[in-house]
């Protein structure tokens, strides 16, 4: 059956301004089998993470409590905000829970547990948001559920071209790997963008309402150390009126808001560049390493010096994780 997909007005460009200031760096990968019955539980993470059953079916259960989600055969489902979860074969599945990272410890090549009953495989992974990865969280569901049988053409063939090059990688698989996933990521949320009730969308269709949304887009695309006057003064507001418009849009203080996009592009700078902390610090709007090192700190926990001794140890982007080399909560 044909799908045509209707996005709303403004919709796509919404989702662009989103995606662009929220870029996913790295793609990680864990490929599982499961045989019932079994219980598997994933840990929160900072990172968005996905599932995909390739064969078989089970249930997604949060953590908090709240309802689970069915999966069937071939339906994918994203975990916006890294949010703790089990999977398991059955609701009423007496199986002890088995944590992915106990899995990726054992010496084998692909992760197996389980017990002896019929077989789930699933592949699993997540998406390192380098920039701005909180205000786009906020703005989605915990969980993006895509059904097989319901989703758009597009997204069942960039599906089929991934477990095919994970099931038979040769020469480039990795470079091919990592821009299938960034591609169904796109796909997944431009879906749900055209389905899901108006009151869901509304956050992120916020972003195109008119300056304060255009100042929101220039920010996330964390090109340079905006201030609330400059940004007011680039799309012909008030500083006051933006600020408030910026809060009810963002859902935090709008300066804090501006200091927390300016943390985040240090740590992008921090990640990818070998520039110096002094000179990253002025590049987001500090004119003392002193100040800079405070803030950064305040927000991420660490100086950024040792944040980025802790990166430079991280995955490559689009290298396939090993059964040891999955990534921590």
């Amino acid at each position: 059956m044909h799908y045509n997909l209707r996005v709303p007005s403004g919709s796509a460009d919404v989702l662009a301004r989103a995606l662009s200031g929220a870029r996913a760096r790295a793609v990680l990968f864990a490929r599982v089998q499961l045989g019932a019955p079994w219980r598997l539980t994933i840990p929160a993470a900072e990172h968005a993470g996905f599932h995909i059953v390739e064969r078989g079916q089970c249930w997604l259960e949060p953590l908090d409590g709240a309802q689970g989600l069915q999966l069937a055969e071939r339906d994918l489902v994203l975990v916006t905000n890294g949010a703790g979860h089990t999977l398991v074969d059955d609701p009423t599945s007496t199986a002890a829970p088995q944590n992915i990272r106990a899995l990726a410890a054992l010496p084998t090549g692909e992760l197996v547990g389980g017990g002896s009953g019929s077989t789930t495989s699933l592949v699993c992974g997540g998406y390192v948001l380098e920039a701005a990865p909180h205000q786009l969280q906020r703005m989605l569901p915990p969980w993006v559920h895509v059904r097989h049988l319901e989703a758009p053409r597009d997204i069942r063939a960039t599906l089929e071209l991934l477990l095919a090059e994970l099931a038979r990688p040769g020469s480039g698989s990795p470079t091919i790997i990592a821009r299938l996933t960034d591609v169904l990521l796109v796909q997944a949320l431009r879906n749900w963008l055209a389905t899901a009730p108006a009151r869901q969308r509304a956050p992120l269709l916020a972003l195109d309402d008119g300056p304060a949304g255009r100042a929101l887009a220039t920010l996330h695309m964390g090109t340079g150390s905006w201030s609330v006057n400059m940004l007011a003064q680039s799309v012909g507001l008030s500083a006051a009126a933006l600020r408030r418009r910026i809060s009810a849009l963002t859902g935090e203080p709008t300066r804090a808001h501006v200091i927390r996009e300016r943390m985040e592009l240090a740590a992008h700078l921090l990640r990818e560049t070998s520039a110096p902390i002094a000179e990253v610090g002025a590049r987001v709007g500090y004119r003392s390493e002193y100040a800079f090192n405070r803030a950064f700190r305040r927000l991420h926990g660490i100086s950024p010096g040792r944040y980025r001794a802790q990166q430079a140890q991280a995955p490559a982007h689009g290298l396939l994780t090993t059964n040891s080399q999955l990534p921590s909560a």
